[in-house]
Order: structure tokens, then C-alpha cells, then sequence
């Protein structure tokens, strides 16, 4: 029985029922292959495959069919080879089959386990070997991530020379019989694919059915091939594919040019860009699809998309233009969900660059937006293709040795200017040299044209050029009859000039008007081509969303998941460059969050001069994303309604709201709203007037400094006010900071990690609901003004810090599908913590600033003592205008009252009430603890569950939308 035959018996559904486990109503299970609270083993019994989602698992990556399964189950994973046989041979027996006699083995098994047992002491020889782990870094190939291996070729000596390795190494082409003999007298072979690395081809049941190898000794090494060419060889009756058989639910398929640069691709991220599966497969040399490649593409019925990805050479071109009409003609019939058929896509490589060359120049990213760009390969390109071109560019690089043969390809370089269409060719063959934008060229068979000037891009209704006409000479493609030139000036769009010209070149030049016509249509053509790439080139850069490596996915999980998060979060966001003022930093923070919310909070950080608040927004913005955030200095009061400024899920950090004062209105509407719209007269091309209505869409959370917090009331009511510590505790902090970091005793790198992995941290953060099953028993305190704004803002932030939690957080679904998470009393209690002191600046009267002073007043007056301002002033080194600011807003309130005295010898003043600021905080926080009473009181599990569909917890591997 084959193992496909073995496969298709035997049923995931009986080897799960055979070792006595039960997957639940979803398909999923405590995985068995290590320590699982919660089930994170999903079962496809579509496909008849087992996925682990936990990164703690030694599966985690690799779908499991019914024979790894038994292989993990049973521990024979760290057996190679063997352990493999063994499980096919216990899925044979519980698929009914019997197992063949020992020795008789079938030929095809004998030589898959031999080169599975060989590639196996290949791949750990890496680890001990520097010069193999130097070239593969060379190559920016991590042997960690990949299967590869290298020859040293000692496998056949020592203990492990015995008889039978050697003669199957002479079978299978490993060693080679030179008919030599060692000073023993013994046979002396030569040793196949020496110093070189190993790679893998595997046959359709992902069994070892061939090596390649790849040489690792430098351009003067012997051994060498012609020109200092690398070279690599494949072992002898090549079979199999790199780095596997695409999988049946394939649905994207990217073939490279050679298995090095698969095998860089396969090491980097550029599977997350596709929401659906794809796979790799190397291609043997730009000749190299071979019958076995194209077997294993027709088999992928679920194929929608193939992706060339091959060297931008000539012969990576010419690859491409071969076998992309093959492959649609080919699978024509199949693929693509049954809409058509599918579709050829090529990525366009830099000239004389390869993927893995591309790696080693430049960042991972290089690769990622090379995909994103690729273009689809119409059916127009197939017949248009020039297939008259010599040979020279596609001509194999083959190294023979014995009978192993290499099929890469050779690298030719292209010259550096375009060249001219051939004497003879079609007449509206043409170029156009953009090198020059004030002087571009036109090539035609017959005519070379200049533009003179270049073109205006603004005005797409009018194409107005300066042409130089002139007729090519019969004699080459570089010379060009000058006795016989056209300076003309005209509109391509004015039919009637377009006309004349025509007539002008089929007189002067004596070719058809039908030629003539053509090459003006043409060049037309270019042009509109050539101004289009040039506006879109001047359009505004949106800037990338960065692109998380999967081990910096898992982190930033792990670190949310982590029962210590807040505690972890308030030491990072001091480690990361704010001294002090850890209250004010953890409620920004948590702010921030919030624009990943549909109503979020916005803040305004408040202090004097110099007291740090910009210094604290500052670092604050560099925990969030690039992608998230918008800096301004300044506001013009159109800027926000600008249609290439996206809001939406942003924060609009302000430096200073005096520099935003024109914009007030707007960004209140902003606030309240989450969007604003204005009307404005607009004339179309017509003269027609029309109104018409332009809108920036939110939500945004908006963070700005001021020092002026009564001007800004209006704004100050809608946002978390954060008042900065002026004291001098404080002030020496952040000297001792200062002194730190000018000393270089501070690590400034090691801030630059801890932003990376905060910013990290927000970006898995996924969008769900948050709902507050206490929300009617939080009463905002009597004493704090404005109840209606702040009772929200209080709210908001409760369910923004449980969507920071959402990791440790249950996941409910309504009937109506729709996922949220539940606030807890922890959660309301954190919340409580941290808002205290913003609850009490809203419960007072005073601005923070005149308590500051009266709060220090108390303690230098004791009670029923007077003060003179004069004496007051210079203990507390205040100036003149800000104590008289001060004590006019004291004596308005009835905080202080004139005890004695007149204008001209001073007034004597004394402090009416004590104890007034330490009754309002004593009252409001006895509120909040007995709010917090009644909801522990009621917080058992049980009194507040309501029965649901599903639940689940929130998983990066599926998103919450």
C-alpha cells in the first residue's frame, strides 16, 4: 500500500479516536504535544489535517496529516528517519494494510530513507562547522530557520565505515569509484557535492527523493568553475521538489529562479501579506521547469494566482515570457475557484538582481514591496512577445560531473540604455528615453524624434509639444540624415494639427501617411503614459504599516497575555525615557489606545513653562506606531479637512494648542463628533457653480500641551486633563537624568528596543467590542463639575483599558455574530487608581495652578496667622504678575480673605478654611471605594453570564473584526 493510499484510508477522525481524545463542538482540542489550558489544536477533517496555533508547541508551523500526527504522538520525531518508517508502518496497520517482509522493502523507500538518513548527518554537520554557517551568512541564510546541511565528507569514515553505507553511496551517487587506492591499499572514493551546502528535494509524500548542493569554497579555491562561477550540483536521477510539493489548497504559487532564492524567501515574512495559502517552489535554472513542476501545479485545483519571482536579467525576462503562456494555456481548464482560470502575475526584480541579492543589500521589507508591486501578465503580452531574439541570454550555465548536472542559469549583463528598434521592424515599434525630462526621445523603425522641452504635466486636457523630426539612415541605428529635419510646435490633442504633421512627414520623408499616422498615435501614447507615472510619482507617500516579524508577533502576544501587563507597561514606559510622572504616563498611554476604539478619548497635558509636558507627549508618541500618528506644530483651518490627510485610527499630537488657535472649533467638532464636514462652492469646467460638501472622517484621538488651561475650557471639558509635576522633587529627577544621559550611562539603544516592542505591543491589538456590566452602579461624585462630559470620559477609559486586556479576556459572540469582551472589577478598580487625580482637578474650583499655591501656603501660614504677599512671594520665588493672578483667583473663590491693612503699607491676609481640599479627596474617594464594594459584591461569574452561541478567546491568528 502507498502512503497516499494510507492517507486516503485512514481519517484523522480514527487516529485522534484511537488515542482517546475528543475534540470539542468547534473542532478543537488540548493539543497532546505539550502543556495546553486552553484547546489550541484545531481539527480539518476537510482536509484531514491538525494545526497547533500555540507558538510553545514543537508542531507550531507545520499542518499535520495522519502520519505526523502518529510520528508526534508517539515521540518518533527525534528518531529522523526511522521514526518516520515507524509511523507509516503503524498507519498501515490502523488503515488495515499489512506490512511488507523485512529486507523487501520497495526500491523507492530504500533510497528515500537512506537520503533522509544522509541529509539528516548533513544538516547537523552545519552546527559544527564555521566555514558552512560564514557562507550561508554570507548568503543571509539562517541554517536555524532552514533545512540545510553540508558535506564535509567524512560521513563515510570513522565508526561509520561499514559496507553497506558505502555501497549505497555508490548507488545513489554520493561517492565515486576512481578506480584509486589509499596508502592502506583500501578503495579510495571521491566524495560527491564536498564542502558544499546541502538542500532537500522531496518527492509528492514529502519524502527525501534528491540533493542539491551548492559549493561554499571562494573564487581561487580549486574546484571552481569556468569564470570563478559558483558550482552546484544535483545528485544523479534528480526527483523531488524544493522545498516541497505545493499543498492541495494552494491558492497563491511563487516560483523563484534557483532554491537559494527560495529558500530566502521561505526564511522571511512575505507570508503575511496574503490572507490566503500560499506556497513556494523553486524552478531548476530559467530552462529549468520540468515536467515534475508542471505535474504538481495542474494538481492545485484550488490555484488562483502564479508569481514569477525570477532574476531581473535577460534571461529571468525571457524565462518568464516562455513559460507564463505555457502555464495559462496549461491550466486554463483548472484553477481559480472555477472564475476563469488563473491568473500570471511577475514581480519586477532591479537589473542584475536576484532575491537573495536583494537580501543582501538591502532590508527584508525590499522583498515585500517588490510583491506588492508585481504586475499581471495579460494575454496580449503573450503574442506580442518577442520570441526572434538570439539565444544568447537563455543559454544554461551546465557543470557536469559524473552524470550530475547543474541547470541555473548565468547571469547577463543588459546594457544600461535602451536600444533601438532594428532596421526593417514594424514601424510603430518604439521607445521612449525618459532619462531627460527636458529632452525626451522617441525611437520609431524609421523616425527618431525629440521632444524638446519635455512636456507639461498639469493640464490633462491639452498635450502641447516642440518635436524634432528626423529620418533615420539605412546604414545603422546610430546614424540619422540630418540634411532633412522637422522643428514643429503643436497640440497632440488638436486633430487638425496632428493631421498637418502627418502630411509634413509623409511629404518630407516619403513613407505612408498610414506609417506616419501610427507613430504619431504612438508617440501620443507615450506621452500620456510617461506624464501619468509622472503624476503619480508626485502624489503624496502614504506612509507603509511596518511589517512584524513572527517573533516579534509572539512577543508583543506573550506581553499582553502576561498577568503582570500594567505592571510591565508602567516599567517600560520609564524605562523607555519619562522620569517620574508615572500616573500622567500610564493615563496617556491608555488614552492613546483608544483610537483603535469607535468613540475614543483624546487628552491635554497641562503646565507651566518649561515644566516637561511636551517632553512627556514626545515620548508618550514614540510608544505608538508610525503609521498611527500625526505631528503638528501648527494648524491652518483647512489643513484637517484635506482628503490626503487620513484621521481615521490616528492621533493628532498638537506641540501646543496657541499654535492650533485658528482651528479650535474644528478640533472640538472633532472631539465631539468624530468628524467634520464643511460645504464649499466648487465651478466645474463648465463655469457651472455647485456646492459641494467635503468631510474628514474620525475617529482621532487628539493630544496637546498648553499652558493655558481656561482659555482652551471649552476643549479642556471634552479631554482627560493631565496636570505635569512642577515640583522640585520632581526637578531633580530629571537633573539626575540629565546628568545620566550626558555621562553616557544611559542607553539610548536599549530606549529605541523598548519603543520598538510598545509600538509592537499596539499594532496586535486587534478592534472589538467592549461592553461594562457595572456601568450602572459608577456615579460620578457630587463635587465634580460638568458631569456630563466627565461621567464619559470616566467610562471610556474603564472599557479602553479592558481592550488592553483583551488577551485575558473571555471573547463572547451574540446570535447577531457580533464579538466583545466584558470590563471585570479589576479592570474598574485599575481604572479608579489611575483617574483619582483626574477626578479631583475636575471637583475643584480652583485652576491646578492657584492650588499648587495654596496647598503651599498652608503649609508656611498655620492656622490663624496672617501673611503679607510681599513675604509670601519671595519664600516661594514666585513673580509678581503670577502671585497677583494667584490671590485674585483665591480671593474671588473665598479661599483667602484681607485681614488688615491698605494699598500703600500692603494688606495682611489670612486662609479661611484648612481642611476644605482635604474633605473634597477624603469625600471623593470614599465614593469610589464603595462603588467599588457593590461590585465586588456582585462580580461572581455566575450573576452576570448570560448564555451564548460560542466563546472563545482572541487569537492573532484570527482577528477580531
Amino acid at each position: 500500500m502507498q502512503i497516499s493510499q494510507i492517507k486516503q484510508r485512514l481519517t484523522i477522525a480514527e487516529v485522534i479516536r484511537h488515542y482517546g481524545l475528543k475534540p470539542d463542538k468547534q473542532n478543537r482540542l488540548h493539543c497532546p504535544f505539550h502543556p495546553d489550558k486552553t484547546p489550541s489544536l484545531q481539527v480539518y477533517y476537510k482536509t484531514q489535517t491538525a494545526y497547533c496555533f500555540s507558538s510553545n508547541c514543537k508542531t507550531h508551523g507545520k499542518s499535520m496529516d495522519v502520519i505526523d500526527f502518529i510520528l508526534y504522538k508517539e515521540n518518533w520525531d527525534t528518531l529522523g528517519a526511522e521514526g518516520k518508517h515507524k509511523a507509516i508502518e503503524k498507519a498501515l496497520l490502523m488503515a488495515g494494510g499489512e506490512l511488507p517482509a523485512a529486507g523487501h522493502l520497495p526500491a523507492s523507500t530504500e533510497k528515500a530513507t537512506f537520503l533522509e538518513n544522509i541529509f539528516q548527518y548533513f544538516r547537523n554537520a552545519v552546527h559544527n562547522s564555521k566555514p558552512a554557517q560564514q557562507y550561508l551568512q554570507s548568503r543571509c541564510l539562517d541554517f536555524k530557520l532552514l533545512e540545510v546541511g553540508y558535506n564535509t565528507g567524512q560521513f563515510h569514515h570513522g565508526a561509520r565505515k561499514d559496507e553497506t553505507l558505502i555501497n549505497q553511496c555508490l548507488q545513489h551517487g554520493l561517492l565515486l569509484d576512481n578506480n584509486l587506492r589509499a596508502k592502506t591499499g583500501e578503495p579510495a572514493y571521491s566524495v560527491f557535492g564536498k564542502w558544499c551546502i546541502c538542500f532537500a528535494l522531496r518527492g509528492k509524500e514529502n519524502q527525501v527523493t534528491g540533493l542539491y548542493f551548492r559549493s561554499t569554497l571562494s573564487p581561487l579555491s580549486p574546484g571552481r568553475g569556468a569564470g570563478g562561477e559558483a558550482r552546484h550540483f544535483y545528485l544523479k536521477d534528480r526527483r523531488g521538489l524544493y522545498p516541497a510539493y505545493p499543498e492541495p489548497g494552494t491558492r497563491k504559487l511563487i516560483l523563484t529562479e534557483s532554491i537559494i532564492d527560495a529558500a530566502t524567501l521561505l526564511q522571511s515574512n512575505i507570508f503575511s501579506l496574503f490572507t490566503v495559502h500560499v506556497s513556494l517552489l523553486a524552478l531548476y535554472g530559467t530552462n529549468g521547469l520540468s515536467p515534475e513542476h508542471l505535474a504538481a501545479i495542474k494538481q492545485l485545483r484550488e490555484l488562483e494566482e502564479i508569481i514569477f519571482f525570477l532574476n531581473g536579467d535577460q534571461a529571468g525576462i525571457k524565462s518568464v515570457e516562455k513559460y507564463a503562456p505555457m502555464l495559462k494555456a496549461e491550466l486554463s481548464p483548472f484553477g481559480g475557484n472555477g472564475k476563469g482560470g488563473v491568473k500570471i502575475t511577475n514581480v519586477e526584480v532591479p537589473e542584475n538582481e536576484d532575491v537573495n541579492s536583494l537580501l543582501q543589500a538591502h532590508e527584508a521589507e525590499i522583498l515585500i514591496h517588490l510583491l506588492n508591486e508585481r504586475k499581471e501578465i495579460k494575454e496580449q503580452d503573450f503574442l506580442f512577445s518577442d520570441e526572434t531574439e538570439g539565444s544568447a541570454n537563455t543559454i544554461e550555465n551546465e557543470h557536469v560531473v559524473r552524470e550530475n548536472t547543474s541547470t541555473e542559469t548565468k547571469k547577463v549583463e543588459s546594457s544600461a540604455t535602451p536600444a533601438e528598434p532594428a532596421p526593417g521592424a514594424s514601424p510603430f515599434c518604439s521607445k521612449l528615453v525618459t532619462e531627460n525630462p527636458e529632452l525626451l526621445f522617441y525611437h520609431s523603425s524609421e523616425l527618431r524624434i525629440t521632444v524638446l522641452g519635455g512636456i507639461r504635466i498639469s493640464g490633462l486636457d491639452r498635450l502641447k509639444v516642440t518635436l524634432r523630426i528626423e529620418r533615420r539612415s539605412a546604414t545603422g541605428h546610430q546614424q540619422y540624415a540630418g540634411q532633412s529635419i522637422i522643428r514643429h510646435s503643436l497640440d497632440l490633442y488638436h486633430a487638425r494639427q496632428a493631421e498637418q504633421l502627418t502630411e509634413m512627414i509623409s511629404s518630407r520623408f516619403e513613407i505612408s501617411s498610414t506609417a506616419a499616422a501610427g507613430i504619431i498615435a504612438n508617440l501620443t501614447t507615450e506621452l500620456e503614459d510617461y506624464r501619468q507615472r509622472r503624476l503619480e510619482s508626485l502624489k503624496p507617500q502614504t506612509r507603509e504599516a511596518y511589517q512584524m516579524t513572527e517573533q516579534e508577533r509572539r512577543q508583543a502576544t506573550d506581553y499582553l497575555k502576561s498577568p503582570d501587563l500594567m505592571k510591565n507597561t508602567l516599567a517600560d514606559i520609564a524605562s523607555g525615557g519619562i522620569i517620574g510622572e508615572q500616573n500622567n504616563a500610564i493615563t496617556g498611554y491608555i488614552v492613546n489606545l483608544s483610537r483603535k476604539r469607535e468613540k475614543p478619548l483624546h487628552v491635554m497635558y497641562l503646565g507651566a513653562s518649561g515644566s516637561g509636558k511636551t517632553h512627556l507627549q514626545e515620548q508618550l508618541a514614540l510608544l505608538v506606531p508610525r503609521e498611527d500618528r500625526i505631528e503638528a506644530t501648527g494648524l491652518s483651518d483647512q489643513s484637517l479637512y484635506y482628503e490626503g490627510l487620513k484621521l481615521k485610527g490616528k492621533i493628532l499630537f498638537i506641540e501646543d494648542l496657541d499654535g492650533a488657535e485658528n482651528v479650535m472649533y474644528i478640533i472640538r467638532e472633532l472631539q465631539s463628533k468624530g468628524r467634520i464636514t464643511k460645504r464649499v462652492a466648487w465651478r466645474d469646467n463648465k463655469g457651472n457653480t455647485k456646492t459641494v460638501e467635503i468631510e474628514a472622517q474620525g475617529p482621532v484621538v487628539i493630544s496637546s500641551c498648553t499652558t493655558r488651561e481656561k482659555l482652551y475650557e471649552d476643549n479642556a471639558n471634552r479631554c482627560i486633563l493631565l496636570h505635569v509635576d512642577q515640583s522640585r522633587d520632581q526637578d531633580q529627577k530629571i537633573m539626575d537624568y540629565m546628568k545620566s544621559r550626558s555621562a553616557g550611562s544611559i542607553q539610548e539603544s536599549r530606549q529605541e528596543e523598548i519603543h520598538q516592542k510598545m509600538q509592537n505591543v499596539q499594532r496586535v491589538l486587534q478592534p472589538v467590542k467592549v461592553y461594562n456590566p457595572y456601568a450602572h452602579l459608577i456615579e460620578l461624585p457630587p463635587e465634580v463639575f460638568k458631569p456630563r462630559r466627565s461621567l464619559p470620559l470616566l467610562l471610556g477609559f474603564i472599557e479602553t483599558l479592558t481592550f488592553y486586556h483583551q488577551y485575558q479576556r473571555e471573547v463572547n459572540i451574540t446570535e447577531t455574530g457580533e464579538r466583545y469582551i466584558r470590563s471585570t472589577f479589576e479592570d474598574i478598580e485599575q481604572s479608579f487608581a489611575i483617574m483619582k487625580e483626574v477626578l479631583f482637578s475636575k471637583s475643584d474650583e480652583l485652576s491646578r495652578s492657584a492650588r499648587e499655591f495654596l496647598e503651599q501656603l498652608k503649609q508656611r501660614v498655620k492656622p490663624g496667622e496672617s501673611f503679607y504677599t510681599k513675604t509670601i512671594r519671595k519664600e516661594l520665588r514666585i513673580s509678581a504678575s503670577g502671585l497677583q493672578r494667584y490671590m485674585s483667583e483665591l480671593q474671588s473663590y473665598g479661599y483667602v480673605k484681607a485681614k488688615s491693612g491698605n494699598r500703600y503699607r500692603g494688606f495682611e491676609y489670612q486662609v479661611n478654611d484648612y481642611d476644605e481640599y482635604q474633605k473634597l479627596r477624603q469625600g471623593i474617594e470614599k465614593q469610589l471605594e464603595a462603588i467599588l464594594l457593590k461590585i465586588k459584591e456582585i462580580s461572581n461569574p455566575v450573576a452576570h453570564s448570560s448564555p451564548q452561541p460560542q466563546t472563545g478567546y482572541l487569537n492573532i491568528e484570527e482577528p477580531v473584526i
